[in-house]
């Protein structure tokens, strides 16, 4: 049976890092993705960004990470902080076991708990989150801290999702205010 822990990003050890790494490499392959590169680009250092781990006899099964974000409705100007999840996945040899739900159950008790009023973030497999209570939301996004093409989708998977479904959302233009996740 797995064994679900959840740690701040800055308090993972090396060797830690060094799992997460592995294990996003076995399910998205991309060439020269080394903790080290990580550390200098992807790796979140703020005290809201925690892992969300599954251990099975100690072997990292599964994995999500969360960390604060604040985003803007552009027609109101209003922002809010919500509760980004990303680099959720479970080892392929492991799939159909619940792990992937058990580490996302785990990352959005962050809402539940009332951390946050929401989550949001990207997936190519809305179907996973809607049975966990997530909706998908229809809005444009743009990053406006883009200096390239602020206009351009920030986003690259299909769907983006809020949780719980029943969060208040307004329509209209999102600027998710950085880069997506």
């Amino acid at each position: 049976m797995a064994e679900t822990t959840r740690k701040r990003w800055s308090e993972l050890k090396r060797s830690e890092l060094e799992e997460i790494v592995q294990l996003w490499v076995r399910v998205w392959p991309q060439k020269d993705r080394t903790v080290d590169e990580m550390e200098k680009n992807d790796f979140p250092v703020g005290s809201s960004h925690q892992a969300h781990l599954a251990r099975d006899s100690g072997l990292l099964v599964a994995v999500a990470r969360t960390f604060e974000r604040e985003i803007e409705f552009v027609a109101s100007r209003e922002r809010r902080t919500v509760l980004a999840l990303a680099g959720v996945c479970s080892d392929p040899e492991w799939r159909g076991r619940g792990l992937g739900a058990t580490v996302v159950k785990d990352a959005l008790s962050r809402v539940d708990e009332g951390e946050y009023p929401l989550s949001l973030y990207q997936t190519g497999v809305p179907e996973f989150y809607e049975k966990l209570g997530a909706g998908i939301v229809e809005n444009r996004f743009i990053n406006s801290l883009n200096e390239t093409d602020p206009e351009a989708n920030p986003w690259w998977d299909d769907y983006l999702m809020i949780y719980p479904a029943s969060s208040a959302w307004d329509d209209g233009l999102v600027d998710l205010l950085g880069p997506g996740y």
